[in-house]
């Protein structure tokens, strides 16, 4: 048994002696040159260059290595190559293939560069990998039997594939689009994969630094990477990513994205799942999870996110304000085609946000997009004591885009709000309001001139900010009559106990036609409108004295309680201007004073 054993040892052995001396000897790789440029011909649609020999190595492994190779462009693009590396080694073991099994040693890449570019007459250097692509195919499934397939699936359960390891190391990607005006770069690419198995745990290791647009972004990651035996599930675990991102539009120059997830791609199933993630950029952590179903007709995209704290204002910068102020005349459509291609269902609950120096926590975001139709139902969200409900609906269906929404703010302080809006104290007060309001076309004039709408709106227990219209009725009316008076330090503000209102909208104007606000001193009532466009306000008013003025210096003021004081209120909806109408002051005081008379003459006859 022993003497079998040493004869079959040796035989083995000696083939594999024969094989190797055969392979060395006699087998030159470099015979085979024009059949290896030929087929990446036939395949690409590129030509191929190899520079130096192709030449065998035989320590620590059996292999190839091959020197500084070419695919080239084709005429009329200033890149020489398409592709290029300066050397390339793969390594193979023999005797695994008796057992029907590949053991593949280390594979290295260095110096890869790969060219991509793109004309101005739309052309690219990959239209002729394209065009050898799909007549490779069309010949594919013209030949393919069953047979085939049966056998394929066959080779694919029962062959084994082992890699020791794969190695790319200072590679470069340059996309120049011409088109576009845009050239990006990525470089310093490394790429390690440790020791390959199929339905084992392999670490990966990649780097690489992209510079686009101004700004260089740094990517370092790790990984576990696992592929199942059939190769058609592929699981990432515990994906880590350490981004930062250097640029002049970056937050303070710099940042650093943190990324941590976990999921896996089948490719039978046609799913793509991120069960765990957890990222960290400034000071906001996101987690969540993801699921895209891609065997339906379209995408279809699950998730859940929760976001701890997120200050938008720390994203803008003078430059985005320069775009905005840019925009704000703009008439173009935003192009939301892209909506027809997926659907979205998901959740995003954000704990606390500062944007535009609000400040809003609690928020709930529901949203679901089916048919190119985007909705959110509702936003629900706390801020300033009170609560925000919403219900919006974005059709893009057609070629201008339609959208409405219904709101109710419920219980809010007016003043922190507007402060921090428009960082002026225009009214305090609890604010409780309610707003139904559509629209055609997204650009900002469409938005002014189309959306309509109505609402009301009651501010309960506050003051108007800026303005005593108590006092400047009094000190018009003395000015009127001529009586001189000392000032008083009164508060500028006109406090009431309820300042309430109605309004529609339509065409950029809102038009409010019973504006009402009542005190325990001031009755005052009228309507106005707001422009939009122009944001100018435009009221009339009429206010009432309430009770008793009490002149400190003992002017008789009755007059002035009987009358009714027109108020006017133009100018800009950020700061309005407050004015006694003159004109109409004079008309009321004259009906006053021919009223008195009537009144006396009437006594007279009357004996009253």
């Amino acid at each position: 048994m022993k003497k079998l054993i040493l004869i079959t040892i040796s035989a083995i052995v000696t083939i594999f002696a024969a094989l190797s001396i055969y392979i060395f000897v006699i087998l030159d790789p470099n015979d085979y040159r024009s059949d290896i440029i030929s087929q990446v011909k036939l395949n690409s649609g590129h030509d191929l260059v190899i520079e130096g020999d192709l030449s065998w190595r035989f320590l620590p492994n059996l292999g190839l290595t091959l020197g500084h190779t070419q695919i080239l462009n084709p005429e009329g693009f200033p890149e020489k190559s398409f592709l290029e590396f300066n050397h390339a080694q793969i390594d193979l073991a023999l005797l695994p293939l008796l057992s029907n099994k590949i053991q593949v040693g280390q594979i290295s890449i260095d110096g890869l560069s790969i060219y991509l570019h793109t004309r101005k007459d739309g052309k690219s250097n990959l239209d002729a990998l394209a065009e050898a692509s799909a007549e490779e195919n069309s010949l594919v499934e013209n030949t393919t039997t069953d047979v085939q397939d049966a056998e394929l699936t066959e080779s694919k359960n029962d062959t084994r594939i082992e890699v020791a390891g794969i190695t790319v190391s200072n590679a470069k990607l340059v996309i120049n689009d011409e088109l576009t005006n845009s050239l990006q770069t990525i470089d310093a690419i490394n790429f390690e994969l440790k020791k390959f198995d199929l339905e084992q745990e392999v670490p990966v290791d990649f780097s690489a630094t992209i510079n686009a647009d101004g700004m260089k972004i740094i990517i370092e990651s790790a990984a576990q990477i696992k592929i199942s035996a059939q190769m058609n599930r592929f699981d990432f675990i515990d994906l880590r990513n350490n981004i930062k991102l250097i640029g002049e539009s970056i937050p303070n120059k710099e940042m650093t994205i943190n990324n941590q997830l976990s999921g896996y791609f089948d490719s039978a199933a046609q799913i793509f799942s991120v069960s765990e993630m957890t990222t960290e950029v400034l000071d906001t952590k996101i987690k969540g999870n993801l699921l895209v179903k891609l065997a339906q007709t379209i995408p279809d995209i699950s998730f859940d996110l929760n976001i701890d704290k997120l200050n938008v204002d720390q994203f803008l910068d003078d430059a985005e304000e320069d775009v905005a102020a840019e925009s704000s005349v703009s008439t173009q459509q935003p192009d939301l085609s892209w909506m027809k291609s997926f659907k979205l269902k998901g959740l995003i609950t954000l704990d606390a946000v500062t944007a535009n120096n609000l400040k809003i926590s609690d928020i709930k975001l529901p949203l679901l997009l089916t048919n190119a139709v985007f909705s959110v139902s509702p936003l629900t969200a706390k801020f300033y004591e009170g609560e925000l409900s919403t219900n919006l609906k974005l059709n893009a269906q057609r070629s201008i885009a339609t959208y409405s929404f219904d709101t109710t703010i419920a219980k809010v302080q007016a003043q922190p709000m507007i402060v921090a809006l428009l960082e002026d104290e225009l009214i305090r007060g609890e604010l409780n309001m309610t707003m139904d309001l559509s629209g055609k076309g997204l650009d900002v004039a469409s938005i002014k001139e189309k959306m309509k709408g109505t609402g009301n709106f009651a501010f309960t227990d506050g003051a108007l900010q800026g303005v005593n219209i108590q006092q400047l009725i009094r000190k018009t009316y003395f000015l009127y009559k001529g009586i001189s008076i000392k000032d008083t330090a009164e508060v500028d503000e006109t406090v009431f106990s309820a300042f309430t209102g109605s309004f529609s909208l339509k065409d950029g104007v809102i038009n409010n036609p019973d504006l009402k606000l009542f005190s325990s001193a001031l009755n005052l009532s009228g309507s106005g409108k707001a422009d939009i466009i122009k944001e100018s306000v435009n009221y009339r008013l009429k206010a009432s004295l309430v009770g008793t003025i009490q002149d400190d210096e003992g002017v008789d003021v009755k007059d002035l309680n009987r009358l009714v004081i027109p108020v006017k209120v133009k100018g800009s909806m950020n700061n309005p201007k407050y004015s006694i109408d003159m004109e109409e002051l004079l008309k009321e005081d004259v009906k006053e004073k021919l009223l008195d008379k009537v009144k006396d003459k009437l006594r007279g006859l009357f004996g009253g």
